[in-house]
């Protein structure tokens, strides 16, 4: 049958399919059945090249109670990216921000300038994306922040990350280039993700789902 003349080229397509389809369907049934909360949705700004200025951008800090995970969402018009955060990861994103907070003092005080990372402020996780209508994922994305100077009286914490490649597709890739925040943006971020608040909002939750499962005895 004519179907069969290229064996090894239609058996390559076929192999190929299949592993889109399971990943695809893997993707479907975390979505489908994580139970996402949201903690917390802030703004941050980002660097608009065209217009030269740096516009609003918003981002979620997120609770998947039944995998137990934090997440850290991004979104812009094509990508939304889910950034795993552990509890150690939490940990040192508070200390990153208390640092931001010691050298933002220091600077206004002393009436100077800085551009420079926050001393062992990284860490590497793994995010999971959706690009248009694909789903990729990647164990190798690396945060890292700095501390920026727009001038002696306004200085900014900037998230940025490394390009993470998905495993799926080399070329594809994640990356934050430079998440802006504000002394006052940076302060309500580092007030959502402190342990007494996360301990009270999960309590919150907890109590939610205590409340809807009760409907349904």
């Amino acid at each position: 049958m004519k179907i069969f003349q290229n064996k090894g080229y239609t058996m390559k397509r076929i192999r190929t399919v299949c592993i889109v389809l399971s990943m695809l369907f893997g993707f479907t049934l975390i979505s489908a059945s994580a139970t996402e909360h949201t903690i917390y949705q802030g703004t941050c700004l980002v660097y608009n090249e065209f217009l030269k200025s740096l516009d609003s951008q918003t981002y979620q800090f997120r609770y998947d109670d039944k995998n137990k995970i934090f997440y850290f969402v991004t979104n812009d018009f094509i990508t939304t990216g889910w950034i795993n955060l552990t509890k150690d990861n939490l940990a040192q994103l508070r200390r990153n921000f208390e640092k931001y907070f010691e050298w933002e003092k220091t600077a206004v005080q002393n009436n100077v300038t800085l551009n420079r990372e926050l001393p062992e402020s990284g860490f590497t996780q793994q995010v999971t994306w959706k690009f248009g209508g694909d789903w990729f994922y990647s164990k190798n994305l690396t945060l890292k922040f700095k501390f920026f100077s727009q001038n002696e009286k306004r200085h900014q914490l900037v998230l940025q990350t490394n390009k993470a490649p998905s495993t799926s597709n080399q070329f594809i890739t994640y990356q934050i280039e430079g998440y802006y925040f504000d002394k006052v943006q940076a302060q309500a971020f580092y007030n959502a993700i402190t342990a007494e608040n996360i301990s009270k909002e999960l309590e919150k939750i907890a109590q939610k789902n205590q409340v809807t499962d009760s409907l349904f005895n």
